[in-house]
Order: C-alpha cells, then sequence, then structure tokens
C-alpha cells in the first residue's frame, strides 16, 4: 500500500461490516496528512485544500485528501 493511500472505514456494530468513510473532521484530517490542525486550516483558507460544511461542521473528503497528496507529491529524493 502507497504511504499516501489513506484507508478510513467505519465499524458498524450492527452489521459488523467495515464501510469506507466518504469525510474526515478536521483533527482526523490532519492526523491522516501528518500536519497540525493549524496548518490545515491554513491550507483550507488558502484553498489548497477545499472542505464541506454539514451545519457547523467542517468535513474534509477523503478523495480530496488524496488530491491534495498527489498535488503536492515530490519525485525524488529531497534530502
Amino acid at each position: 500500500m502507497p504511504a499516501t493511500t489513506l484507508k478510513h472505514e467505519l465499524l458498524l456494530t450492527e452489521t459488523d461490516e467495515r464501510v469506507p468513510r466518504l469525510a474526515l473532521r478536521p483533527r482526523e484530517a490532519s492526523i491522516a496528512l501528518g500536519l497540525s490542525e493549524r496548518k490545515l486550516w491554513s491550507l483550507t483558507a488558502e484553498g489548497a485544500i477545499t472542505c464541506s460544511r454539514a451545519g457547523r461542521v467542517k468535513l474534509y473528503a477523503v478523495d480530496e485528501l488524496r488530491d491534495f497528496l498527489r498535488r503536492n507529491a515530490k519525485g525524488g529524493d529531497d534530502r
């Protein structure tokens, strides 16, 4: 599995099936990206990462987070 693959699943207790999550809350998104929440907010304000709102809650689409990583991927060794 590539390092940039985000895998988030929600366990449903009634059926014990795993359902892929489509969106993450800000804290979850920042952890998934390996960034601080402050940096996530900054990237959101700059328009580098988009989010949606469900009432007062901001949600980051998992696909958008993957796209952000792809857009910002650097090739080669940056030591």
